[in-house]
């Protein structure tokens, strides 16, 4: 992630991307399709903020504008590890010019949803991907991601997802309570 971050994009290459708030606005409405069609099942915490999580939420695609190149579903699945300990990211057909900490924040998540004793904190302080980032910015995409996750994790699982559709629940608790 650092790499990409440093090497810079011609800006012709940049300009050819979409932008990433546009590509995930609608995605980032999760807490007003909860609103509109209620979930029985929805973690209490949740029910009890929905209306907080919904109005954080709403702020969070225009938190993620930016220059950078991002590949927007960034997760141990789409990273091979080299012999040499170097990695290559794979799978970029949702790439983005963006804000450059939000593959970060992704892998953060994914991280958690691993091993929940991780120190996510830790690294949202003192990691340099995180460095420009204003914190209402983070908070903002923690509340859409957790809307987004929620809402996806109801929808009957499909065949050919199911590792991603099985791992909604806890993507979004963990987005939800960080």
């Amino acid at each position: 992630m650092d790499t990409i971050a440093a090497a810079p994009l011609p800006a012709d290459a940049l300009a050819a991307l979409p932008a990433l708030p546009d590509e995930v606005r609608s995605v980032f409405e999760g807490w007003k399709r909860l609103r509109i069609a209620p979930s029985a099942d929805l973690d209490p915490w949740a029910a009890a903020h929905h209306a907080d999580l919904e109005s954080l939420a709403a702020g969070a695609a225009d938190a993620l504008r930016g220059d950078h190149l991002v590949h927007v579903d960034l997760r141990a699945d789409n990273v091979l590890v080299t012999g040499d300990g170097g990695a290559v990211i794979v799978d970029w057909p949702w790439a983005a010019r963006g804000a450059s900490w939000f593959d970060a924040l992704t892998v953060l998540i994914d991280a958690w949803v691993s091993d929940p004793g991780c120190d996510t904190e830790a690294a949202l302080r003192q990691h340099r991907a995180f460095a420009g980032a204003a914190a209402e910015h983070i908070d903002a995409v923690l509340a859409a991601l957790a809307g987004y996750f929620t809402d996806s994790a109801r929808a009957p699982a499909r065949p050919a997802f199911q590792p991603c559709g099985s791992s909604s629940g806890p993507r979004a608790q963990h987005a939800w309570h960080g």
